[in-house]
């Protein structure tokens, strides 16, 4: 019999409102910590990113709620919003691995077969550089539960930067077939592929990555990437028609109108690409200054190439 929602809050919060005793933590940390060990002892992430919240709002300077939280956006296939709430916490403090270390392994400890401990622990090993650590949790996290595409995401890139080709493509194949909608996956081994100089294979995952994504409308990036490839091909029109498809999709893209007009610009069709980045500056108040002197830079350069292409007209004459 499943238990009410709400008991089962009022059950999380019980913890919050009894003071244990946890070495390591501040006073107010051993209070949440209890709930957030409820939370991953019961499987509830749901209540638990609620958890998280109240904590955050209670002490907004503690950073553990936020990385909890980025955790469970990327296992619920949220991966921008898990991506920019790590970016949150990067941004307010580089080093906050180092607080979230010992409270995962205490996590573990008192959870010992719990996966999401495991990867959680995992994450902030990676973080710190610490990556045989990180391997060695982390493959055991995937014991306990075998169908963690975010495992296989995190030990891929920890063989990246061994250079391990065989397992790079090992792991981050295998998280796309347990878990077909984790798309960090295909785009981390899309951009291997691309990397490495194989843009057939990278196509190949980036077009299965577009497909998964089309279902949450979470298409831009994959839009994005193929674009490149296409362009590193030399094949404009390709490269233009898979950008306005994402634009029909997601039209106030900056990203993918400001490579639009680079590759327009790029196949030599200078009128449209001055056309794109003109109105591409009614996002100028989103991307700051950085944007807008990137607009006026390439504005420049269609201005001087066709002053040279004049210029080489006059001599001709």
């Amino acid at each position: 019999m499943m238990l009410n929602k709400n008991l089962i809050k009022l059950f999380l919060i019980s913890f919050i409102l009894t003071v244990f005793s946890f070495t390591g933590l501040k006073s107010a940390e051993k209070d949440y910590y209890q709930g957030v060990r409820a939370g991953f002892g019961s499987g509830d992430l749901d209540m638990l990113f609620e958890l998280c919240t109240e904590w955050q709002e209670g002490e907004p300077e503690n950073l553990l709620p936020l990385y909890i939280q980025a955790y469970i956006y990327h296992i619920n296939h949220y991966p921008d919003e898990g991506t920019n709430m790590l970016l949150r916490v990067s941004e307010i403090n580089p080093y906050a691995e180092q607080q979230l270390i010992p409270f995962a392994e205490r996590l573990l400890e008192d959870l010992p077969e719990n996966p999401h401990a495991m990867i959680i622990l995992g994450e902030a090993l990676i973080r710190s550089d610490r990556y045989e650590e990180a391997k060695d949790v982390l493959k055991k996290s995937i014991s306990f539960l075998p169908v963690s595409a975010i495992s296989h995401y995190l030990l891929g890139y920890i063989y990246i930067v061994s250079e391990d080709e065989e397992a790079v493509e090992r792991h981050l194949l295998t998280g796309i077939d347990v878990d077909p909608c984790f798309l960090p996956n295909y785009t981390m081994l899309g951009d291997y592929y691309s990397q490495s100089g194989n843009r057939d294979a990278a196509e190949k995952i980036y077009k299965q990555g577009l497909k998964r994504s089309m279902r949450k409308k979470r298409t831009a990036s994959f839009h994005l990437k193929l674009a490149l490839i296409y362009t590193e091909k030399a094949n404009y029109k390709k490269a233009i028609k898979i950008l306005e498809e994402g634009l029909k999709i997601k039209p106030d893209n900056p990203g993918l109108m400001l490579t639009l007009g680079d590759i327009y610009m790029e196949s030599g069709d200078f009128d449209k690409a001055e056309e794109i980045f003109k109105e591409n500056f009614r996002f100028v108040e989103d991307g700051g200054e950085l944007y807008s002197l990137a607009l006026k830079a390439r504005l420049q350069r269609i201005e001087d190439e066709r002053k040279e292409k004049e210029r080489g007209k006059i001599r001709y004459d």
